[in-house]
């Protein structure tokens, strides 16, 4: 296609219903551009190129014909490679995770992408399991911060958020169990959002914590953002903390003003954090302070419990994803899974010697007697 690239999902929407691109023109570019930054950027585990393609032609054949299935039709996106597809494999950057993963049917969130026309190029790279750090000894690629090679794009949703801020697809999805999609996010300059949990099923995900897990979309601009999460929204019979509840339109309102939006700043504990970067804590506060002056309502908020939300949080993931990798306890070899995560503890218990939860649990407890009236 010539000329520059759409910047966004709703730019491209725009371009394919007014034939001034096609989203096969739109998919080859992009799986160009992808395959190319394998090197550098490294956002991609799998590429699924044939499937890709076969769904960019029925994305122009419909759009010609006057089908229109929504505002993801025809758009290249990618989802994190620890939800199920049925076109690749699932691997949650592990050589140790049970293959099965891989011959199943997509996972409820990838479906739904599929039933609204969306064209999914691959699989995005995370940190092993959603949990540890960028490992080498996994075998698998790492991405890059497209800002900067040498700096990380944040983690676990890494891919996603490294490949949507180099431009090698529009939106994608991640998953946030302590700040996965949030942080990623940040550190490569796009939106992202972790919705309410139930909102949006987890069937089809390799679990971190099952009570803390959650899917969620990340993209260039918060209104695409919107429209990818009123797709994957809503109840799902096949996951059993998924909430029943209205949906609204959810890009209905996003009319660029944050006129009429309260926004609640917690000081205590999160902008009095010794270990909060100065040039960060101004940058926040100064965002603050224009919101405000262009209409938008600021509350102070105390949360007094703050300090020991991170405690309680460690206590619950690590002992949660401990409970699910016993299942690998059989499987797992010495050394199979990157040292780094065995050293977050995701694994710790099926590694020989290896212990997980119980220090965070003894933390937590002790904390939360300090709460007790």
């Amino acid at each position: 296609m010539g000329g520059d690239l759409p910047a966004n999902i709703v730019e491209a929407g725009e371009l394919l219903r007014g034939r001034r691109a096609s989203s096969l023109e739109l998919t080859h570019e992009l799986l160009a551009r992808a395959k190319t930054s394998q090197e550098t950027i490294g956002a991609f585990v799998t590429f699924s190129e044939e499937s890709a393609l076969s769904a960019a032609r029925t994305a122009d054949e419909e759009l010609a014909g006057g089908v229109d299935r929504g505002p993801l039709q025809g758009i290249p996106l990618a989802v994190k490679d620890i939800l199920a597809t049925s076109d690749a494999p699932t691997t949650a950057n592990s050589r140790v995770l049970d293959p099965g993963w891989g011959n199943r049917a997509d996972a409820t969130v990838v479906r739904k992408l599929r039933e609204a026309g969306a064209v999914l190029l691959g699989k995005l790279v995370l940190h092993e399991f959603a949990i540890g750090w960028p490992d080498p000894d996994t075998g698998f690629r790492f991405a890059r911060n497209p800002w900067d090679l040498a700096r990380t794009p944040g983690g676990s949703s890494s891919g996603t958020g490294a490949a949507i801020a180099a431009g090698l697809i529009l939106g994608g999805l991640g998953t946030d169990t302590g700040g996965s999609i949030r942080g990623p996010a940040a550190y490569c300059g796009i939106s992202g959002l972790k919705p309410t949990f139930g909102r949006v099923s987890k069937e089809g995900c390799v679990p971190l914590a099952y009570s803390l897990d959650h899917i969620g979309p990340m993209a260039r601009t918060i209104r695409d953002c919107a429209l990818i999460l009123q797709v994957i929204a809503g109840f799902d019979p096949l996951d059993p903390s998924s909430v029943e509840a209205p949906l609204l339109d959810l890009a209905s309102e996003l009319n660029g003003s944050p006129r009429g939006l309260r926004i609640g700043v917690p000081s205590t504990y999160f902008f009095e954090a010794t270990e909060l970067n100065a040039e960060v804590r101004q940058a926040v506060l100064d965002g603050i302070d224009r919101l405000v002056a262009a209409g938008a309502g600021r509350v102070d908020v105390d949360l007094p419990h703050a300090s020991v939300a991170a405690t309680a949080q460690r206590a619950v993931m690590f002992g949660e994803a401990y409970a699910y990798h016993q299942l690998l306890r059989r499987r797992l070899r010495p050394g199979a899974a990157g040292p780094l995560t065995i050293q977050r503890g995701s694994v710790a218990g099926a590694e020989p010697g290896g212990r997980a939860g119980g220090t965070h649990h003894a933390e937590c407890r002790a904390d939360l007697r300090g709460l007790r009236p």
